[in-house]
């Protein structure tokens, strides 16, 4: 109702403005007729749905089948956007599940009210979407409140599922280049010899058996990979496997993406340096023929290093055959008195040989084949698993076999631990098969990498391309957790039950257009003055009730019963007819 001082004035003409004029210049011109007014408003049947509704409900569900699309890792989607593109994504598509939701959201809320409380100050908080207006109840502060803080909350949520991992296969043709190599550019750097690298290659298996607390791998844990090509096949035997070379893991790591936790797993069948303790030792030791020819016949004999914890580490190579690989000879016993720290003798019969021959553990060493499997990242290639199949290759490689004075000090450091205190160790075997493996593949790849010209002309034993290689390449991604999905379905999951239940409250005589129009065009206006005094503030001092209700007035000429939508301030719920399928209401 406007105020005593304006009045509506309208020309008719098709051309003409509607505007606001003081009544007092309104009353100044004469008229002589009383002026007629033209109803604006269009009558509307309610339909069974609202078409947009309906799209949004689909547009919702479209948006949550793409963010599935872009989270599940089983769709590859994942891998090629990875986390930074997701988020873009994900937020995008959420960000519509929104508006969605927002569009279906007011309708049913609105019912509600007008069935169960229809309050005029619930019906604005509502259309206003806003939870701080006066007069409003709890309830409706609470709810509002909720479909205020969900988009944020969720898009929010959604973030915190980080650490996800999706992989997809990489072509692999050509296969890569493999060999007797370590993960290191230059093989001329002075520190890069048969003494570091059996240091380096050690450290890992090292680390993970220092403390007897820790017991080796059970049974169905075998092989167990260690560093970047140490695989302990069980706890007597252990192998060294040629790795990729490092111009192809430079290669693959051009590839991933800069100071990202990307990675590539490769897996390929390769030539390994494979050595296994020979329970059968005994028989050859005690074979005064056997024992005694291996004395001199490679390197110093046997080489005698002190422990200096009253144990001296036994040494004694043997020789190389071109099928079975080679073979040698290694244990602690107590340390002879009066003996230097370092001994080498090829006398079978003095005090270092006899001590030495009641002690020997002998290990056989040969080249086989095995199956290998790396992660490479931007820092550092792994092995993290593999096995040997048993089948040796040529074994020509282990001609040159370890230099005592290279090996011994970094096996000595190995094992004084298993001399004395830890001798009943459960990785004392573990350890010694692993140490002899690394020291034949040390001494081999420092020997080759000295040759002139490295490259493909030197042997298929060194240099050469793997078979069965499989490449899958691996990056960050948003943790695809159940949870995850709870997220992204949420928003459409209200929108959908929202909208049925705004369907099944189809008597309810509140639609799409309900609004400050709809409610002027079917106001009680007697009822009006119940809001004097609100015009500028729009606050009142008490929540107001606005019945809605259904009334039917005759029409003589079309002798037809005209329905409306009456909104009456104050007046306690009317039971009124419900809103009918197909009928224009005004």
């Amino acid at each position: 109702m406007l105020p005593n001082s304006y009045t509506l004035i309208d020309d008719l003409s098709e051309t003409a403005d509607t505007e606001l004029r003081p009544i007092s210049s309104i009353r100044k011109k004469p008229s002589s007729s009383k002026v007629e007014v033209v109803a604006l408003g269009k009558p509307h049947t309610k339909p069974s749905f609202d078409t947009f509704d309906l799209v949004a409900v689909f547009s919702s569900l479209a948006c949550l089948v793409i963010s599935v699309c872009v989270v599940a890792p089983s769709v590859g989607l994942s891998w090629r956007l990875r986390f930074e593109g997701q988020i873009v994504v994900i937020g995008l598509l959420m960000s519509i599940m929104g508006l969605c939701l927002r569009r279906i959201a007011p309708t049913l809320l609105l019912i509600l009210e007008a069935r169960w409380g229809s309050r005029l100050q619930s019906y604005d908080a509502i259309l206003r979407n806003t939870a701080v207006l006066s007069q409003t109840s709890l309830l409706w502060r609470g709810i509002i409140l909720f479909f205020v803080i969900l988009p944020l909350a969720l898009s929010a949520a959604y973030k915190k599922f980080t650490n996800g991992l999706s992989s997809i296969a990489m072509p692999s043709e050509p296969p890569g280049l493999y060999g007797a190599k370590a993960p290191l550019s230059d093989f001329n750097n002075l520190t890069t010899n048969s003494i570091h690298l059996m240091m380096d290659a050690t450290l890992p298996f090292m680390r993970a058996s220092s403390d007897d607390t820790i017991l080796p791998p059970s049974k169905g844990l075998f092989p167990k990979a260690y560093g970047y090509n140490t695989l302990l096949l069980n706890t007597t035997s252990a192998a060294m496997l040629d790795i990729p070379m490092p111009d192809y893991i430079e290669s693959i790591r051009q590839q991933l993406a800069p100071n990202s936790s990307e990675s590539w797993t490769v897996s390929a069948s390769v030539n390994a340096t494979v050595t296994r303790y020979n329970t059968s030792g005994k028989s050859y030791i005690d074979d005064d023929v056997l024992w005694e020819g291996g004395f001199g016949a490679v390197g110093h004999g046997l080489v005698a290093y002190q422990l200096f914890n009253g144990y001296t580490l036994g040494f004694l190579l043997g020789q190389v055959s071109k099928s079975e690989g080679t073979y040698c000879f290694l244990g602690t016993y107590k340390e002879i008195t009066g003996t230097d720290w370092l001994t080498t003798t090829r006398d079978p019969h003095d005090d270092d040989s006899v001590a030495f021959r009641s002690a020997a553990l002998m290990f056989n060493t040969r080249r086989e084949r095995c199956k290998g499997t790396w992660q490479i990242t931007n820092s550092n290639i792994t092995l993290i698993g593999g096995y040997c199949t048993g089948v040796p290759t040529t074994q020509d490689i282990l001609d040159d076999q370890p230099f005592a004075m290279d090996a011994m000090p970094v096996l000595v450091h190995i094992l004084e631990r298993y001399a004395g205190v830890r001798k009943e160790s459960p990785w004392l075997l573990p350890t010694f098969v692993v140490s002899v493996a690394n020291m034949y593949w040390a001494r081999m790849v420092y020997i080759k990498s000295q040759l002139p010209t490295y490259s493909r002309e030197i042997s298929q034993e060194i240099y050469y391309n793997a078979t069965d290689e499989t490449i899958v390449s691996t990056r960050s991604t948003l943790n695809a957790h159940w949870l995850l999905y709870v997220v992204l379905a949420l928003q459409p999951f209200l929108a959908i039950v929202m909208f049925l239940s705004a369907t099944l409250f189809f008597s309810t005589p509140i639609d799409k257009g309900f609004g400050i129009v709809a409610i002027l065009a079917g106001i009680d206006r007697e009822s009006l003055d119940l809001l004097h005094g609100a015009s500028l503030s729009g606050e009142l001092r008490k929540p107001v009730r606005l019945d809605i209700a259904i009334s039917q007035d005759e029409v003589d000429d079309q002798a037809q019963a005209k329905r409306r939508i009456v909104y009456t301030l104050g007046r306690e719920r009317h039971s009124g007819v419900p809103l009918e399928r197909g009928k224009k209401y005004d």
